[in-house]
């Protein structure tokens, strides 16, 4: 499972990696990976708590300059596998580092407080893969995995 995981991972970084032809606007940001396998029956119940909560508090991050970007790819569920990945590109790896704080003080906000699904927090619905990888970019092309 942690093999097919990584091989996730690389094809994201393909994905993620700048082309000799674009220029590198930022090589200092960081990457935070999760990759989950949504309990039976509940890919649509996670996704919709991922809508309300962990996309509303990624926006609230970059409003404070310490997420850049995040983005949510999702696939058909599969008993075998992984179904989503969340990724959080981090503006530094100082905002990395600090990431449980900058969350806790945004989660303090009474618009942020979990909103649950059907009486269900994310641990209900969902399980890690691979949990809280971190990546950065390695230039102009691949990336440098930090596990």
């Amino acid at each position: 499972m942690r093999l097919a995981a990584f091989a996730l991972l690389s094809l994201l970084l393909a994905g993620c990696a700048t082309t000799a032809s674009t220029p590198v606007a930022n090589t200092d940001t960081v990457l935070a990976v999760d990759v989950l396998q949504t309990l039976p029956g509940e890919q649509a119940n996670y996704l919709q708590f991922i809508e309300l909560n962990w996309k509303a508090a990624r926006a609230a991050a970059m409003e404070e300059g310490a997420v850049v970007d995040y983005e949510v790819l999702v696939r058909e569920p599969s008993p075998q596998g992984w179904d989503v990945v969340l990724i959080t590109e981090y503006a530094s790896e100082e905002a990395y580092n600090n990431r449980e704080e900058i969350f806790a003080k945004l989660f303090e906000r009474p618009e942020l407080a979990m909103k649950r699904i059907d009486g269900k927090g994310p641990r209900d619905m969902a399980r890690f893969v691979e949990g809280d990888v971190m990546l950065r970019r390695a230039g102009v092309r691949g990336a440098l995995l930090n596990d």
